[in-house]
C-alpha cells in the first residue's frame, strides 16, 4: 500500500504543478502539452527461476507505452508513461511469460533542442510470472515496486525521438520468505510524440 500512497502523491504533485504553471511552449515551439507512443527493448536484471534450469531475466522484453508531456517552464518538462513491460520464453516442456505495468513520472532537461535528460520515479503494477505446460508450477506474483529511472533523449526532429534509459528496481515475490529479484536494466526506447 505504500508504493501505491507514493504513486497517488506524486501525481496530485505533478497535477498541481501542471495547474500553477504558466504555460511555455515546447522545443518545437508548439503547445506546452504534449501526447506520446512508443516502445523498445529492455536487457539485464537477475532470473527469476534460478535453480529451475529455465532462464527469464527480470528485465529483459518488450516495453510498450503511452503518455503525455508537459512543458513547465523551458526548458523543464514534466513526463508521465503508463506501459506494458513483458517477456515470453520456452522453458523445457512449457513456456514462461514475465509481464508488469510500469507506470513512470519523470522530469526532463533541454540541454539543447535535440539532447534532453531525464530522471523520475517508476511504480510497478501487476508483475507476475506465468509458466503454462511443465513451466506452470513456476508461477509467481510480486508486489509492487517502485523504483528509479535515468534517461538520455535524442529528438530526430520535433515528433520522433531514441532514448537510452537505465531502470533500478527490485521485486519481491508475493509468498512470504522469498528473496528480492533485481529487475535492473537498460532500454532503447523510439518515442513518437504528438
Amino acid at each position: 500500500m505504500t508504493e501505491f500512497r507514493l504513486a497517488a502523491a506524486a501525481a496530485l504533485a505533478m497535477a498541481l504543478t501542471l495547474a500553477a504553471a504558466p504555460a511555455a511552449h515546447a522545443a518545437d515551439g508548439g503547445g506546452p502539452l504534449k501526447f506520446s507512443l512508443g516502445g523498445g527493448v529492455t536487457s539485464g536484471g537477475d532470473n527469476l527461476v534460478a535453480g529451475s534450469g529455465a532462464e527469464m531475466d527480470a528485465g529483459r522484453g518488450l516495453q510498450l507505452f503511452a503518455g503525455a508531456e508537459y512543458w513547465v517552464a523551458e526548458p523543464l518538462a514534466l513526463q508521465v508513461n503508463l506501459g506494458l513491460q513483458f517477456d515470453r520464453r520456452k522453458a523445457a516442456g512449457g513456456t514462461l511469460r514475465f509481464q508488469r505495468f510500469p507506470l513512470e513520472l519523470m522530469g526532463l532537461f533541454a540541454v539543447t533542442n535535440n539532447l534532453r535528460f531525464g530522471a523520475g520515479a517508476q511504480f510497478v503494477f501487476g508483475a507476475k510470472l506465468h509458466g503454462s505446460g511443465d513451466a506452470s508450477a513456476l508461477d509467481q506474483n510480486y508486489r509492487h515496486a517502485t523504483g528509479r529511472v535515468l534517461e538520455g533523449e535524442f529528438l530526430i526532429n520535433p515528433h520522433s525521438a531514441v532514448k537510452l534509459r537505465f531502470v533500478k528496481e527490485n521485486f519481491t515475490p508475493a509468498s512470504d520468505g522469498a528473496p528480492k529479484i533485481k529487475g535492473d536494466h537498460v532500454g532503447l526506447m523510439f518515442t513518437h510524440y504528438f
